[in-house]
């Protein structure tokens, strides 16, 4: 079987040898302690291979804002509260750009999948905004967009 990529020598779960990880139409097709010269490969030497995080609830609209939030009493409240006043100040461009910057993040310390919610008061244009994003990094990134419920910010 040709493979798209061969993992050589990986370690993984439930298993006590290293063994080599076939990889076909992005997904795994083979996992065999060798597996024969099949297409391009790449020496794991030992080291564990595991699946992709998934990032089940995040707000990307309001990622990277805790320089804008004065915490004191660290209630449910005060953030909400918090959150409702720095929302204030954003702007498309601030939106796009702190949610391109955790979705980058995101995407070198492993995540495979996001679902965002988009909070309580966004507008149509907010949505669109982080649609734009996920267009730009819907190939390497899927992202859900849940927008919960609509009513006025807290």
């Amino acid at each position: 079987m040709a493979f798209d990529l061969i993992l050589r020598a990986a370690r993984i779960s439930g298993r006590e040898d290293n063994v080599d990880i076939g990889i076909a139409d992005g997904r795994i097709a083979a996992i065999e302690p060798t597996l024969p010269a099949g297409g391009p490969e790449e020496m794991i030497g030992g080291c564990l291979v595991a699946p992709g995080f998934v990032e089940t609830h995040i707000h990307v609209d309001k990622s990277r804002i805790s320089d804008r939030c004065t915490i004191r009493e660290g209630t449910l409240q005060e953030a909400i509260a918090e959150t409702a006043r720095a929302k204030g100040a954003f702007t498309e461009e601030d939106i796009v750009a702190r949610a391109r910057r955790t979705l980058e993040q995101a995407i070198l310390n492993g995540a495979m999948h996001m679902r965002t919610h988009t909070g309580y008061a966004l507008q149509d244009k907010d949505i669109q905004d982080l649609w734009h994003l996920h267009e730009r990094f819907g190939a390497e990134y899927p992202a859900e967009h849940a927008h919960l419920r609509t009513r006025p910010a807290v």
